[in-house]
């Protein structure tokens, strides 16, 4: 049997965050194999979960078999094996001037293959260099949920899920069996046929940790959308590694659940500063993570005894319940079904085919399938296994100008829930789905793409008419001084521009005035605006 983990390492030599490694730093490899094998570094693709690992990144490295023993306590403590029989990687230096950008920011693994076919993928995120700021405003920041893919990683025979502690601590240093790009999957090592199920099935919880995340990220990357994204792990957010308001938008992938008190302030004081957050999953927010010593283990609460959620250290006991940012909030699993729209006539609608249209269904198809509460799986649709709501749980906590795009179960609004959060004080903008199951549909469904293709594109627009002061000064004379019985000129040539005056033929009144109302919302009437301004009268007068 093969398998491993990895650690990474500063360029100073001092440890660095679990899976996460930026240009000039060194990722080292912890691996045991009772047969002869190979190391392959691929950047890992999964569109429509068809595996798209590219060519190696470098040569295939071959090793001799080389075991290494599980020391007692390992779920709680991680393995300890020695990194010696197998050389780190570094990362290479960013380079301003390198078009291809072998190592550009997002996941990657090392494919370890014995000689008897079996594999194991130890996966990393390579982040990108703070260097690499030209053009960032026109990217997104995705999160990678490592601390929800170590709250169910089950090596070691034990998870977050396995018994009734009330705390359980859990290291990152083991291997992560769920990190296959796609099926099948081998049984693991080591776990207790009584084990709660969820915690055992590899082929199962890919679905909702890094295979559902590949779908997503090759969904944004891929033609003819080719959007630029900059990958992060949770933890790099813990720790402030990146500003999210440099983005155009930051993004949360499918099962954001676990998540530190330092991560949810980050998250409050963006969204304050009018960011733009988009939700691309279910069960987010939902539970604090902490930190005893140092980022080689995190504390989680455990399945205590107890009603309901028992004494789990839920951020709505708190008095921070998710829905106050994200819209919705997790309440209950569910099976498979399809969204069926509500507020058709919203912006987010337009060109999908179902404008102005009440409770037609979308997302009837996808990859994913679902747990119901009795375990079982189902076909794969847009809505299903862990859920959101805006329609119970803490029911004086939603956010104003929340928007119920679309609901699950038909006529009925109590299960799944995509809404809109368009916060008026604030300036913020919050898009949630919440589904597990979004992923799965989101690259068979084409509803489902235009929605979020008209999401993204009016994060970018936002940002660029913030960051563009000619941009925005055009846009205000538009809208407020040029005369509507005089055609306006067209604004000159360039692909910013031509972003923009596509948005202005193609949408609606209301549309214009939302995008423009974010664009000078208050929290951005710093000295650039002040200036944008003076110098627009200048120019009039």
């Amino acid at each position: 049997m093969i398998e491993g983990y990895c650690t990474t390492w500063r360029s100073d030599g001092s440890p660095g965050i679990p899976m996460s490694v930026g240009p000039g730093e060194t990722v080292k490899f912890h691996i045991s194999s009772d047969r002869n094998y190979t190391v392959d570094y691929i950047r890992l693709r999964s569109p429509a979960d068809v595996f798209q690992p590219g060519d190696p990144l470098m040569p295939s490295l071959s090793r001799s078999a080389a075991t290494q023993s599980v020391p007692p306590a390992y779920a709680w403590q991680g393995f300890g094996w020695s990194s010696d029989n197998f050389p780190p990687l570094q990362i290479p230096p960013f380079e301003p001037s390198d078009g291809a950008n072998t190592w550009k920011s997002g996941y990657y693994a090392a494919r370890c293959c014995s000689d008897d076919g079996s594999d194991f993928y130890i996966p990393f995120v390579v982040r990108p260099s703070k260097e690499d700021v030209a053009g960032r405003y026109k990217r997104f920041a995705m999160l990678a949920s490592t601390l929800t893919w170590n709250a169910y990683n089950p090596r070691g025979g034990r998870s977050q899920y396995y018994d009734g502690k009330s705390e359980v601590t859990l290291g990152f240093e083991r291997p992560f069996p769920f990190a296959r790009p796609c099926g099948p999957y081998l049984p693991i090592p080591g776990t207790p046929t009584d084990a709660y199920y969820a915690s055992w099935d590899p082929e199962f919880n890919s679905r909702h940790t890094l295979r559902a995340d590949l779908w997503l990220a090759s969904w944004l990357e891929d033609p003819p959308r080719n959007y630029q994204v900059d990958l992060f792990t949770d933890l790099d957010f813990h720790i402030g590694e990146f500003n999210p308001a440099d983005y155009a938008g930051l993004i949360l992938a499918t099962h954001p659940e676990y998540w530190t008190v330092e991560m949810r302030d980050r998250l409050d004081q963006y969204l304050s500063e009018a960011g733009s957050l988009v939700y691309l999953g279910g069960n987010g927010l939902f539970e604090r993570v902490e930190f005893p010593l140092d980022f080689s283990k995190m504390r989680v609460s455990g399945r205590g005894p107890g009603p309901g959620f028992g004494n789990r250290w839920l951020f709505r006991f708190m008095s921070r319940p998710e829905r106050s940012v994200l819209g919705v909030a997790y309440e209950s699993r569910s099976g498979s079904g399809p969204y069926f729209t509500r507020a058709a006539d919203h912006r987010f609608f337009a060109k999908t085919g179902l404008e102005g249209q009440y409770n037609k269904p979308f997302g009837q198809s996808g990859l994913t399938s679902p747990a119901g509460g009795d375990g079982t799986q189902g076909a794969g649709r847009a809505c299903g296994w862990e859920v959101d709501t805006s329609a119970t749980v803490d029911d004086d906590s939603a956010p104003l100008c929340t928007t119920v795009l679309a609901a699950s179960a038909g006529e009925s609004e109590d299960a799944c829930q995509m809404v809109a959060v368009e916060d008026c004080h604030r300036g913020c903008l919050v898009y949630s789905v919440g589904s597990l199951c979004y992923g799965g549909s989101l690259v068979q469904d084409e509803v489902l793409d235009r929605i979020l293709q008209n999401v993204l594109g009016e994060c970018i627009l936002i940002a660029t008419l913030r960051h563009e002061l000619p941009m925005l000064r055009w846009l205000l004379e538009l809208t407020h001084i040029w005369p509507p019985e005089i055609t306006p000129p067209r604004p000159p040539e360039g692909p910013d521009w031509r972003l923009l005056e596509d948005f202005l033929a193609d949408s609606r009144p209301d549309s214009i005035q939302a995008v423009l109302g974010r664009a000078i919302h208050p929290a951005f009437k710093g000295e650039r605006l002040k200036a944008a301004a003076l110098q627009m009268l200048r120019d009039r007068f």
